[in-house]
Formats: structure tokens, sequence, C-alpha cells
């Protein structure tokens, strides 16, 4: 059952029970008003012959023709309920009294009967006074003209009712129609967009701001937040094929190496004990490289499942000590410059491992791509309750069309593809940077230095 069926059933059915009680109260309160007027009559009447100083029950014919009327028919008896007189216009009718209500009554009452096939009000009043003292005096009047009105009133509110009833249906259908048709627009709008799965339409309502009009404003909102979960879910599939692809070109570069080297040990006859150690060099060249590629991987594959947000406590000046160490070590023929000062004292907000391995991987990075006559510094500065960590170079610089992309995954800037680079350095340091509520910038003038900028949180 529609929508709209059942709103007009609703309202219908609603129309029909209040016309109902309204007919049955009508009906009812002329029924009883027409009884109490006519019995009002009768009572009059018959108080009026009682009361009459002429008033005789054995002869009652000449007040009955000054006080009735010939549809009234007049009847009295004596206390013992002997009939003593009677009008004309009764014929050989009687009106009949209950012995057993008069027996028991202290005042007038009245009742109904049929006397010659037609329904009549007997009114009964009790004569107290004069010789017929005790006896009663019965009055009756003709029901019919009341019943036909009554018949003919019911008659009129039925076939009143059901043609109000059924234009209102109709009527209801057309306005619930008219209502629920900017909900049918709506409907099809929303089909279409789902058929089609274009997230980048809207509905576009025109019309009152009404609930009608607040479910299209929320279907829109709905439809922009699907567009853009569906936009990041292409992204983020877009990237996980690029990553894959990226990820199997790199490791078949060194697999590839590595099964050529293999091929050149099996060889017969075998090759020299020179050949032989430079194709040993190159295998465990090739393995450690395979090793660093896979590392990386695996950093960024537990960084995109789950990413961490670590908020920990690290002292700068212990940290950075220790960097300086770690880099004679890998670079012990350039000479780097750590910051000194007060902004050292500060405590970090992040993880003192990942942060070590985001300073090693800047810093490898601006030893590969600058020249050994290249300065390197590491600088720091505190500004309100964050600290900002700077790694500068004044090697050749990244060109400004490449500076958008040098932390993506797999991406290697063109200078540096000489370098033997798996291009994922950058990324797993801005992964990191960003696991600690941080975030990292690059500054680069071509042939005047690059600067990179980690920005974290302070310990208040």
């Amino acid at each position: 059952m529609s929508l709209r069926l059942r709103l007009t059933l609703l309202y219908s059915t609603i129309l029909a029970l209040t016309l109902t009680g309204f007919s049955i109260a009508s009906y009812v309160t002329v029924a009883q008003d027409g009884l109490n007027r006519l019995e009002a009559t009768l009572a009059s009447k018959a108080q009026r012959i009682v009361a009459d100083a002429q008033f005789d029950p054995n002869e009652i014919a000449l007040l009955v023709n000054q006080y009735a009327g010939p549809e009234i028919y007049v009847q009295t008896r004596s206390a013992a309920g002997e009939i003593m007189d009677r009008s004309q216009n009764l014929g050989e009718n009687r009106l009949p009294v209950d012995e057993a209500v008069w027996g028991t009554a202290v005042s007038s009452w009245t009742a109904t009967t049929f006397i010659a096939g037609e329904r009549r009000l007997i009114y009964n009043q009790p004569i107290e006074a004069g010789e017929a003292a005790g006896g009663l005096l019965q009055i009756s009047n003709s029901l019919t003209d009341r019943d036909r009105l009554l018949t003919n009133l019911g008659q009129v509110l039925v076939a009143g009712n059901l043609l109000v009833i059924l234009a209102a249906v109709a009527s209801g259908w057309w306005l619930a129609g008219i209502g629920l048709r900017p909900i049918s627009r709506l409907a099809r709008a929303i089909l279409k967009i789902g058929q089609a799965r274009d997230f980048g339409r809207r509905v576009n309502y025109v019309g009152a701001d009404d609930e009608i009009g607040q479910l299209a404003t929320t279907f829109d909102q709905m439809l922009a937040e699907l567009e853009d979960a569906h936009r990041q879910t292409e992204q983020a599939l877009q990237t996980q094929r690029r990553f894959v692809a990226d990820a199997s070109h790199e490791l078949r570069t060194p697999l590839t190496t590595v099964r050529g080297n293999l091929e050149l040990l099996r060889r017969e006859p075998p090759i020299s004990d020179g050949d032989r150690y430079n194709v040993l060099a190159d295998l465990v060249e090739e393995t450690d490289r395979l090793i660093r590629l896979v590392n990386d991987l695996l950093i960024l594959a537990r960084a995109d499942v789950q990413p961490p947000n670590w908020q920990e406590p690290v002292a700068l000046q212990p940290l950075l000590n220790s960097v300086q160490r770690q880099m004679k070590q890998l670079a012990p023929e350039r000479h780097i410059q750590f910051a000194n000062g007060r902004s050292l004292s500060t405590t970090v907000l992040g993880n003192e491992d990942a942060l070590k391995q985001v300073l090693l991987i800047l810093l490898d990075n601006a030893v590969k791509h600058t020249p050994p006559e290249a300065e390197i510094k590491v600088e720091t500065a505190v500004t309100h309750s964050q600290i900002t960590i700077n790694v500068c170079d004044t090697g050749p610089g990244i060109p400004a069309e490449e500076i958008t992309r040098i932390f993506d995954r797999f991406y290697v800037v063109d200078t540096a593809r000489s370098q033997d680079s798996t291009g994922l350095g950058l990324s797993i340091a801005k992964t990191l940077v960003e696991s600690q509520n941080g975030r990292i910038n690059v500054v680069s003038n071509p042939r005047q230095g690059t600067v990179f900028e980690v920005t974290l949180s302070c310990q208040k």
C-alpha cells in the first residue's frame, strides 16, 4: 500500500468517524427534542382539560373539542381502571394503560403504543380532585410525522455523509499526490544518481524550506560526503596500485642483478677469482639494498594499516648528540654542524626512535645530494609551544616543479637518480613526523640549497 493511499485512507477514516459521530448526535438531539416538544404539548392540553371548571370525566366531548383536535385522542378512566369516556375519533380503539406503572406513579407519565397500526405517544395525567379523584386522563398524539421526519433526516445524513466521504477521498487522493510530488521527484533524482553512480550530482531541490526541503538538503550533504569518501577511496586505490607497481619495479632490479650474478657463479668453466670476488661483492650490495627496501616498505605498510600517535616526552639534546655520533660513522668525511643554545634543553612530544630516524634520513639525503664542499647544518628554534628542527644544506637545491612530489613514495628527483635512491626515505620521514602530530616542510632555491623543517610540539 503506497504512502499516498495510506494518507488518503487515514484522512477519509478520520472524516468518516467525525461525520458519523456528528450525525448520530444530531439525529438523537432532533429525535429527543421532537419527543419532548410533543410531550410538552400533550401535558399542556391535559392540564388545561383537568383544570377546567367544566371538566367531567364522564362527559369530555366539549372540552376535547375546545382543547384538543381531531388528531388527538382523549380518554378518561376511573380509579378502578374502567373507561369512563373517550373522544369520538378513537372509534372502537382504546388507549391502553400499564396497571403496574399506574399503581406506583406519583405524577404523570408517558408511554408509546401502536393503535390501528399507528405509533402514538400517550400522556397519562392523574386526576386529583372532584368526584373522579384517583382516576386518569389519557391524551395521545400520533408519532407518524415525527418518525417520518427522523427517517428523512437519517436518509439525508447517510446520503450526505457518503457524498462528503467520497469527495474527501477524491480530494484527499489529489492533495496527497500534490503533497508527495516533491518526494517522488526526490526519489527519482536519488535513483538516477544511484544508477549512474555519479556522486557529483545533487538533488537541487527547489521549494519551501519545509521537512521535504530539509530532507533534500540532508541528501545533498550525504552525497557530498559520499563523493568525498569515494574520491578518497579512489585516491587510496590509485596510490596502492602505484605503490605495488613501484615496489615491484624496485624489487625487480636488485633481484635481476642477483640472479645474473648467480648465473655467473654457475658458469663452466668457472670465472676467475677476481671476477668471483666482484660478483660476491655485488651480491652482498644488492642483498643489503633489498633488505633496506623491504624494511622501508614494512614501515610504510604498518603506518598505512594503523598509524601510530606518539606523544612521549623526548629530550632533544641527547637525541641530537646520538644523531651526531651516528652521522660521524656513516659520513666521516663530511662536516655536519649541530646547533647549540637554550632550545636544546627542550623536551619534545613524540617518539625518540622515530624522530632519530627522521633526522638520519634528512641528513643522509643531504649528504648524498650535495657536493663534498657543501655545508650541512642542524638548527633548532622554539616558538610558543612548538619546536622547529631545520636540516639545511648549500647544495644544488631541488627544482621547483619537483618540490610538491618529493614526499611521494618511490619518487626520485632527477638530480638524485644516480645516487642509488629507492625514493622512500622522505616518504618515511613524512609518515613518521605526522605520526608524532608534527609536520615537515621543504624550502629550496636552485644553487643556494635546501632546508627541511620538522615542527613538533613541546612539553609544557
